[in-house]
């Protein structure tokens, strides 16, 4: 074999090298990521807050609730907040549907993310609405 033909050999080599070693950087970046997304939405159930309150008006999966007094100091004041399609509705571990939810229940509600700082203050994203009760 010649020189010339051991160094292109060699080079080959070492292009092919690096592809492989490029393509399993960039295959396991993607799936690093995907992995890193699923433990994100848990940890954002796991990080819900929960408020106790007692529901002042419902109408159409839109809730204005006023506070308990066992929440901290921020739980006690009035909320509003809309049950959307994704939103665990939960009596006794018993899927519920919107209706079951009367002026005067109380319920407990758990959400994510921000609340807007408004009168009353406003929940941007519950994930789950459940009813205190003991009647349905």
């Amino acid at each position: 074999m010649k020189l010339a033909d051991k160094k292109g050999a060699k080079r080959a080599l070492v292009i092919l090298a690096a592809f492989v070693l490029i393509s399993g950087a960039f295959v396991g970046g993607f799936f690093a990521g995907k992995s890193g997304q699923r433990v994100e939405t848990q940890i954002a159930w796991s990080d819900s807050e929960v408020v106790y309150a007692e529901i002042l008006d419902v109408k159409d999966g839109f809730f204005h609730v006023k506070g308990l007094d066992v929440n901290d100091i921020n739980g006690r004041s009035e909320f509003t907040f809309t049950a959307k399609e994704n939103t665990r509705l939960l009596w006794r571990g018993t899927n519920i549907s919107l209706s079951d939810f009367q002026t005067g229940d109380r319920i407990a509600y758990f959400y994510v993310g921000e609340v807007l700082e408004s009168y009353p203050a406003q929940v941007q994203n519950v994930v789950k609405i459940k009813l205190l009760d003991d009647e349905l």
